[in-house]
């Protein structure tokens, strides 16, 4: 015979029979359940899994882009102060349209990842460069094909000059471009470089 078996059958009987008595007159005397609760408010079961289900569902985050800014912005002073930065990271304009053209597949953790990755990378403010390079892709195929054409120009000119100490002559002749030409872009760009 086991030590537990021991234990129960030298146990008497008219204790565990008060046992069972006072289980089973605590279940008898139980506040009634969630449901009966709700009957006795006025609503049916129905009209509660109606209000959960409500609740419970919100658009994609395709649907709601008006609250990309707003998480942006939260994301960027939740990841700044995890990081210990003395202020939010913002985020550049260029990278703000990638992030309003973006189709957000992966919903409200897709951006909070981008925003993540770009604190984390960013030296001041969050630009393309810092978002993933699948996402500046997918963000060029919903139409922000524009930014990222001028952030490359952009990037192509300014290095140009500096290879040539801000000489826009010489810069124009290695991008192939005419002088004015190069002018026109650095305005339009607002490149601000002085010639050494």
């Amino acid at each position: 015979m086991t030590k537990t078996n021991r234990l129960i059958i030298g146990i008497p009987l008219c204790f565990t029979l008060l046992v069972l008595w006072f289980a089973w007159s605590a279940f008898r005397t139980a506040p009634p359940l969630a449901a009966e609760n709700l009957r006795g408010a006025g609503l049916s079961i129905s009209a509660a899994i109606e209000q959960l289900a409500v609740a419970d569902t919100l658009p994609p985050l395709r649907d709601r882009m008006d609250a990309i800014p707003q998480l942006v912005r939260y994301f960027c002073a939740r990841f700044s102060a995890a990081t210990g930065a003395r202020r939010p990271i913002g985020v550049s304009s260029e990278a703000q349209a990638f992030l309003r053209l973006h189709r957000w597949p992966g919903n409200v953790r897709e951006l909070q990842n981008v925003i993540e990755r770009g604190v984390i990378l960013a030296r001041g403010e969050i630009t393309p460069k810092e978002l993933p390079q699948e996402f500046l892709e997918q963000s060029a195929s919903a139409g922000a094909s524009d930014g990222l054409l001028k952030h490359r120009e952009r990037e192509t000119i300014w290095k140009t000059l500096q290879q040539f100490k801000g000489n826009r002559r010489q810069a124009a002749e290695a991008l192939g471009i005419s002088l004015r030409t190069l002018q026109y872009r650095i305005k339009e760009l607002g490149l601000h470089i002085k010639e050494e």
